[in-house]
């Protein structure tokens, strides 16, 4: 189970490659310097229209071709029923030790993660000063490397002990994006957007078998749906935290101005702080989330046999 995990989220990559590629030309109008005929770039908003088409296009196989086992229907659950469902999953977590420490932990990870996500074209474009065409080699370098990151991972963690390697996993995070405040050498930043994909990878290549092997089998389905929910959660504060730290941290504000005067900072620095800072919040949130994960216990092996 645990190289599956490694081997799915190594093919999500793959896609989300194959799409970039694919949408890029009706944006820029080109590929990486190469004219396509017939395509011209339309700048970001023209993605829209293709991305719908390939979602289509990529759905119908799943529609003729992939059928379910019958299922008995329990009846239209309403909402008040489906938030009981939620305050009932996080109750059961009880009789299962390290779960909810567990849950708790990857959301910490996860609202890091999906911020670094978000904003990690943003951040490119105006601390790096990348142009448009090295931020999207900057990204397809680094989902590449998360296609490899995955696939490794899953072979080392049939080994492994998966609390362990989560912990190593989610250092790594620490050190790079540290990395990615205080160096602006190009060639150092290449590198760790390439150990970042690799552990991008690797923490949800994790944390998924992790979770499967902390509760029974039959209970599978309630503690995946906590485990969704904590990442959707996750994609909505980590943004909100990035965009407070940024706010507070403009120049122009009183914190901001407080730390350029300390600190004597150049026009460049000035513009940079904001988003180093809000980088530095995304390392608070990992160490947080570390701390919180370290007393989970490594999963009984028997758990699902």
């Amino acid at each position: 189970a645990r190289y599956i995990s490694g081997v799915g989220v190594a093919f999500g990559y793959v896609g989300s490659v194959v799409g970039m590629v694919l949408v890029l030309p009706f944006v820029t109008g080109d590929l990486f310097g190469l004219e396509i005929p017939l395509i011209s770039g339309g700048g970001k908003a023209a993605a829209f229209l293709p991305t719908a088409v390939l979602f289509l296009l990529f759905t119908l196989p799943l529609v003729f071709w992939v059928h379910e086992r019958p299922v008995q229907k329990a009846g239209r659950p309403g909402l008040r029923k489906a938030y009981r469902d939620v305050y009932e999953g996080v109750v059961q977590t009880k009789k299962y030790p390290g779960v909810l420490r567990f849950l708790v932990a990857d959301y910490c990870f996860e609202d890091a993660v999906m911020t670094v996500i978000i904003n990690i074209g943003l951040y490119c474009s105006i601390v790096l000063s990348l142009d448009d065409t090295q931020i999207n080699a900057f990204l397809i370098i680094s989902t590449l490397s998360a296609v490899v990151g995955s696939f490794v991972i899953g072979k080392i963690a049939q080994v492994w002990e998966l609390r362990r390697l989560i912990q190593l996993i989610v250092l790594g995070w620490i050190i790079s994006l540290l990395a990615f405040v205080v160096t602006d050498n190009m060639a150092v930043v290449w590198v760790i957007g390439s150990v970042v994909g690799v552990l991008l990878g690797g923490l949800w290549t994790t944390t998924r078998p992790m979770l499967a092997e902390l509760v029974p089998r039959a209970e599978l389905g309630r503690f995946f749906g906590l485990f969704s929910l904590s990442g959707r959660a996750a994609a909505v504060i980590g943004p909100l935290l990035w965009t407070t730290v940024v706010y507070l941290f403009n120049s122009e504000r009183v914190l901001g101005e407080a730390v350029v005067q300390t600190l004597d900072l150049t026009e460049q620095q000035q513009t940079s702080l904001p988003y180093k800072a809000g980088i530095l919040s995304l390392v608070v949130m990992m160490a947080l989330g570390l701390y919180i994960f370290r007393k989970v216990r490594q999963p009984r092996e028997d758990v699902n046999g």
